[in-house]
């Protein structure tokens, strides 16, 4: 039956989210692929997932519709929002490892597909194409969620509590990374750099210093000037190597901060635009001299070719830093809860 039911769940997350068509593709890959998730069906004002599930799979909603409820500051349980299919559910608990805090409850009869880490191990070993697939859905999701949490944008708007008629727009700049050529000595560098970075699940990094100047290239970015600029359309992806960045938003206020060597949402930069297309939902400044690697969009089928291991750490690491906005979305909830 799963396997069944995630072939008719890639078809229609291939028309919900166009950006996944090149990785559902192959109908092989995918019925070895559902072998590994677990079907579920679940009857009207019957609970998917809840706070006390034991378990920290992700759940892919086929089909059916459901209603997403939390206990905000305390209180009795709240509608945050309904949920219809096809959508990913309990993200942060599967990239994270973290504990459930709402509860998703069938409103129409549901089917269900349970997809543990273990089963994710197992399908990028068989077709790590696939499994990034299964995460950028998951991530695509995520996105969709902040942007829909607050008329707009991301987590670190959120944060600021603004009326409408408060907000400023953007201020467009044009970004400063100056490209670096590649030695040898910039390449142990970067390196030893990249052997330092965490939260990347233990999967070599060293494939993107072999790929620098071809695939992934290397910019520094002075003191003070944009690393990232609101509305650039580059689509790239950046790990801080070194160096140390601060996020602003639609006030020009810091909401957030950047380290080169740190936990993976310390380290990489625009993953929405990188996911998603469009612009970028902030500007990100260098509070000391930045030294990046840059990922473009089209690395990514690089990596599934030659490094797949590596594709699907560097999603999952994406994952868990769009989980992490969300937390933060929660955290400030809470606050504001009367």
């Amino acid at each position: 039956m799963s396997t069944a039911l995630f072939e008719e769940a890639c078809e229609i997350a291939k028309r919900h989210h166009g950006g996944l068509k090149p990785f559902f593709r192959a109908e092989g890959p995918r019925r070895t692929a559902g072998s590994r998730l677990v079907a579920e069906t679940v009857a009207p004002a019957g609970r998917i997932v809840g706070p006390d599930t034991a378990d920290h799979d992700l759940r892919f909603l086929v089909t059916g519709a459901a209603v997403v409820t939390q206990a905000v500051g305390g209180g009795k349980p709240q509608s945050v929002r309904n949920v219809n299919a096809p959508v990913s559910l309990g993200a942060s608990a599967f990239a994270l490892g973290s504990g459930r805090t709402a509860s998703v409850v069938a409103m129409r009869p549901c089917q269900v597909l349970r997809l543990s880490r273990a089963g994710l191990k197992d399908i990028a070993r068989d077709s790590p194409t696939i499994a990034v697939g299964l995460l950028r859905w998951a991530a695509l999701d995520v996105i969709d969620w902040l942007r829909e949490s607050r008329q707009g944008n991301d987590a670190w708007s959120l944060r600021q509590n603004l009326p409408p008629d408060q907000e400023r727009a953007f201020e467009s700049v044009r970004p400063k990374r100056t490209m670096l050529d590649i030695d040898a000595q910039t390449q142990a560098a970067v390196m030893d750099s990249l052997a330092e970075l965490k939260g990347l699940e233990g999967a070599s990094l060293l494939p993107l210093a072999e790929a620098l100047g071809t695939h992934v290239h290397l910019a520094l970015v002075k003191s003070g000037e944009p690393v990232l600029s609101h509305d650039e359309r580059d689509g790239a992806l950046y790990l801080l190597l070194d160096g140390q960045a601060s996020v602003r938003g639609r006030t020009g206020r810091v909401l957030g901060r950047f380290r080169g060597g740190g936990e993976a949402h310390e380290v990489l930069l625009g993953e929405v635009a990188w996911l998603a297309q469009g612009g970028r939902d902030g500007t990100v400044t260098a509070d000391t001299d930045c030294i990046l690697l840059v990922v473009p969009r089209e690395a990514t089928e690089w990596m599934l070719v030659k490094h797949g291991p590596l594709a699907v750490a560097m999603h999952l690491a994406v994952l868990q830093t769009l989980c992490r906005r969300i937390h933060e979305v929660d955290q400030l909830r809470e606050e504001q809860a009367p």
